[in-house]
Formats: C-alpha cells, structure tokens, sequence
C-alpha cells in the first residue's frame, strides 16, 4: 500500500510567514518550554531540593506518565484516523497539562511543608508529563495538513527551531520569577512565594504557574488558526460499540498485516534504536558534563545555551537538506554525525573538546526530530497515518526505558573506577546507534515511492 502524498509545488520563503505554518511551529515553542523548566529542571529540582526526596521519586513519576502513553498512543493514533479530527484532542490535552502545571506551583503554596505536597505534587505531575506527550501525537500529525509533499521537511525544521527557540526562552524567562527578580504585584497575582535574600537558587516552586502560563500564551495561535483537514481515504468506518476494544483491534490487525508495511516496520525498529540513545545522551548530558568534564553551575548554563543554539540552526537547515535529499539520506547524515559525538564525548580530557561535542550534540538533536517526522509521513499510508505517528510515538516512549537502565547499570558496576564508568557509558550508547544505522538498510526511501 503505497502512501499517498502529493509532491505538490514548494513555497518559497513565503512558507515561514504562513499563519497556519507559522501558529503550528509556534506550539513546538510552547511545548518545549513546559519540556524544559518542568521536565528537565524545575520539578526534579522541587523534589529533591525542595522536599527533600530521592531522585527516585521523580524517575518513578515520569516513569508512569510514560507507561500510559504507551498504552493509549496507538489508540490515539487510530482516533485521528477514523474522526478525523486532531485540533480538539490537541486542545484538550494542552489545557490539562497547561491547569495541571499550574496546580503544582497554587497547590504547592496552599500546602506548604505538609507531607501531602510530595504526593499531590507527583500525581499533578504525571497527569501534566501525560497530557503534554499526548497532545503531541496530535500536534506531530498535523503536520500533513500543512502543505505538500515538497515542503515537509521545511515546515517540520522550521518547528523544531522554533521548539529550541522555547528552550532558550524556558531557560532565561524564568528565573526572575525563581530568584525573586519580579515586582511584588506580579509575584501577587501568580500566588508566587517571597523569595528571602541569599536564598541559594531561588524558590523551585515559583516556576511553575509562570510556565504554565506561557505554555497557555505560545499555544493559542495555533488553538485558532489550524485547522483540521479531513483526507479522502478513511480505514474503515467509525467506531461501532467500545471505542478502546475497536481502537486496540485496528492496531492489532495492523501488526498482523506487517507485511504489506515491512519498510515502515523496520524504521519504528530502527527508530527505537537510535533515538534509546539520543534521549539517554539529553537525559545524562549535564551529569555527564559536571561530574566528568567539571562544569560549574553557570557554565553549564552557558553549555546548554550554546547547545541549544546549535540545535535551533541544524533542525532549520536540516529541513532544507530533508526536502533536497530525501529524509533516509538526511537520517544517515545525522547518524553519523552522532556517531562522531559520542565518540569523542567518550574520550574528551580538554574543555575545548568537550565543547565541540556540545555543538555536535546540538545539531544532532535538532536534526533528528526534523527528518524522522518527515519520513514517518513519507512511508505512512493515508489512511493509517493517525495510526503509525501513535506507533512512532510508542516507539520513542519506549525507548526512553532501556537507554537509562543501561547507562544505570554501567556506572553501577563500575563505580569504583572514577569517571571510566560514565566514559564507557556514553560510549556504549555507540552501539544503539549502529543497530538503528544497520537497520535503516532496508527501509524504503519514502521521498522516492512518493508521486
């Protein structure tokens, strides 16, 4: 069964300045600034400084939003499908996440030191980790609302920059509202707590409401001007009876049927493979770089900056590379270039060198989102493509587990060697990576089955 988009006409510049474009990679912003001060820094920060708790809590938590999203993404998938619609489904899950972030910061207040905030606090926290990853299921398979064939990969790069651009924005806009650099009527009307003088890193809590409420702000162009476009080729008809029993059966009789999707089989294998490594390499990066390379506080900071900038300008050229030389041959390119990375990540003894392997990590992050999203489309048919971006995000949640156990049991058995255990970690993420090149042998190149 052959996918069935249409190469169409390519717009030029003009494709950035598309308000639904445009609203659509304004979300990728919102997104990752709820990604970065919540996931990756505020809320561990406010259970294991703030409350006092092991890391273990946290890993527990996000732990379990994953485990759901990996039981309901296929079904997800299959609701786009069959409905039709995303837009609404995107909203509301953005809403949840958006209130249940916000929770966490008015909560918190209200409570104080009660022993109830950890677990008030945990149970927010998954209900706001699940409804971000399942509104991105939706939010991934707008994209072929968009614009044709000939400008995925731009349209996908131009939200990944932007999403990075989030990041940047996550980091340096709220740390006024954490270290008490705001009037005090702001801080009033955000339920904000007072920030005493000296106090060493701010107040934890304090990020949450503000991040909650620019998650709300970035998110509203795209709540208004994309909308949903119904496609010509429905599988099946709608659901009749349970729409759990119904939606899991399609999925099942998908996995049955691999056959005639074999190409697009391989590449969720694939994919699981090399991005296992990716997410562990963002999730122990600033471990990596301060308990090896000895990184400060502050040039941490800078280093994910930089980092980060790099990343907003790979995943920007990396859709203009996607759409000239196809998404299989751009996946390579950024394959290789992570190879590269981890290799002399593995054995970096000077700053200099450490911080070439940030600027590699870098593009390599931003690439990577920009030329998987687009091959997904290429391989996916018409009417299963709801179906396979809810597989594509099963696989990618998955791979968040084995990653990190990996690395866990590494430096774990060799904890009395000093950083050997991190270097030999890193390195083993090498591994993966080739498994995932060896694998995207005999993927398709979508770009060429493509009328």
């Amino acid at each position: 069964m052959e996918p069935q988009i249409q190469r169409g006409t390519a717009r030029n510049a003009g494709l950035f300045f598309s308000l639904p474009i445009l609203a659509w990679a304004m979300y990728d912003l919102a997104n990752t600034i709820f990604s970065m001060n919540i996931v990756s820094r505020y809320f561990p920060l406010f259970v294991t400084e703030t409350l006092g708790q092991e890391d273990i809590m946290f890993s527990a938590a996000v732990s379990i939003s994953m485990i759901f999203i990996a039981l309901l993404s296929p079904l997800f998938g299959v609701l786009i499908d069959v409905r039709q619609k995303k837009r609404p489904y995107l909203i509301t899950f953005t809403l949840l996440s958006i209130l249940a972030t916000g929770a966490i910061g008015v909560v918190g207040q209200m409570l104080g030191t009660h022993p109830s905030i950890l677990y008030v606090g945990l149970g927010l926290f998954i209900l706001a980790n699940f409804a971000y990853n399942a509104s991105l299921i939706f939010y991934n398979a707008q994209i072929t609302d968009l614009g044709s064939r000939a400008e995925m990969g731009r349209i996908s790069g131009f939200g990944v920059a932007l999403g990075y651009v989030g990041t940047i924005i996550g980091l340096l806009a709220i740390t006024p509202f954490v270290t008490g650099g705001v009037p005090d009527w702001v801080s009033t009307l955000l339920y904000l707590a007072p920030v005493e003088p000296g106090m060493e890193g701010g107040v934890n809590l304090n990020a949450f409401v503000p991040t909650a409420l620019m998650f709300l702000v970035f998110s509203l162009p795209l709540f208004f001007l994309v909308k949903d476009r119904r496609t010509a080729a429905v599988d099946g008809q709608a659901f009749q009876g349970s729409i759990i029993k119904e939606g899991y059966s399609r999925v099942w009789r998908t996995f049955k049927s691999a056959r005639e999707y074999k190409g697009l089989f391989r590449f969720l294998i694939a994919y699981f493979f090399f991005t296992d490594a990716i997410n562990t390499v963002i999730a122990f990066m600033s471990v990596y770089a301060q308990g090896v390379m000895g990184l400060s506080a502050s040039q941490l900071t800078l280093f994910l900056l930089v980092a980060t900038a790099f990343a907003v300008v790979g995943s920007f050229i990396m859709g203009f590379v996607t759409d000239k030389i196809g998404s299989k041959r751009s996946i390579y390119v950024v394959l290789w270039l992570w190879v590269v990375a981890l290799i002399i990540a593995s054995v970096a003894n000077t700053m200099p060198l450490f911080w070439v392997t940030g600027i590699l990590i870098g593009i390599g992050m931003g690439s990577t989102w920009v030329s998987t999203r687009t091959l997904i489309v290429e391989l996916s048919p018409v009417e299963k493509r709801g179906e396979f971006f809810g597989l594509f995000s099963l696989s990618g949640k998955v791979s968040a587990i084995v990653g990190p156990m990996v690395w866990g049991v590494i430096t774990y058995l060799l904890r009395d060697y000093g950083d050997l255990g991190s270097r030999i970690a890193i390195l083993s993420l090498l591994l993966f990576v080739l498994i995932g090149m060896w694998l995207m042998r005999k993927v398709p190149d979508g770009s060429k089955e493509l009328v």
